[in-house]
């Protein structure tokens, strides 16, 4: 696996209001099937913000707000997460995994 698509950096963080949360979808891809299949779902709170820095593949820089939540008692923000648990270029016969994060707004 390579963390090339994932490569970032935090430029500036704040804190986030209460109620906000990711939802964290990973999927696995046969290569061969092309199925989808669901293999793990959650849901955590959303405790800051970070404005992210990255570079696109064809090299263009972009900038974003990330949600930063709490995950096994450590900080981390949307494009970490996804570098740690996706597999994007898969060996021979093994699943593609990606990670999909949605975030919720706070409800009444």
């Amino acid at each position: 696996m390579t963390d090339e698509p994932f490569k970032s950096e935090i430029l500036s963080m704040t804190t986030a209001n209460p109620g906000w949360r990711v939802h964290i979808q990973r999927e696995e891809l046969d290569q061969e099937t092309k199925e989808r299949t669901l293999d793990h779902e959650d849901r955590f709170p959303v405790v800051a913000w970070a404005v992210v820095q990255r570079r696109w593949s064809d090299g263009e820089l972009i900038t974003e707000a990330e949600p930063v939540f709490l995950w096994n008692g450590s900080l981390v923000n949307a494009t970490e997460y996804r570098r740690m648990h996706s597999d994007v270029d898969p060996g021979p016969g093994e699943p593609k995994v990606m990670v999909a994060i949605t975030v919720e707004a706070p409800t009444d």
